[in-house]
């Protein structure tokens, strides 16, 4: 029987990658922490580069080898594949209002997005 590949995640501790890395032990799902070492200059090393072009963190390299990178897409990426999680409430119309740009106060960055805030607010 053939291994599953765990998924690769980039982060930098302590940044909005942290709420990824929450997001996917949640799941309890098999992946490999990256550490990116921001003022080291991980990021714009060619080998990170090559993964993730805008040199941005957080990175989620699926099983597949395609790369999300940006919260946003990661989390969502993650709701809508395994929604025995319930990231997402069921119901579109709240399930749209989580992930719709804008319905936040203005200001808020990625790392204020959560699936769980725009519906049990």
């Amino acid at each position: 029987m053939a291994r599953r590949m765990a998924m690769k995640f980039y982060m930098t501790p302590g940044s909005c990658s942290t709420g990824i890395h929450i997001l996917l032990e949640t799941l309890e799902l098999p992946f490999e922490v990256w550490i990116i070492n921001i003022p080291a200059g991980d990021h714009l090393r060619p080998e990170y580069l090559k993964i993730n072009p805008r040199g941005t963190i957080p990175t989620l390299v699926l099983n597949d080898g395609r790369a999300l990178t940006d919260f946003k897409s990661i989390a969502l990426w993650l709701a809508e594949t395994h929604p025995r999680g319930k990231l997402l409430p069921e119901d579109p119309a709240l399930a749209a209002r989580a992930v719709a740009p804008g319905w936040r106060a203005p200001g808020w960055r990625g790392a204020a997005w959560s699936p769980m805030r725009a519906w049990r607010a």
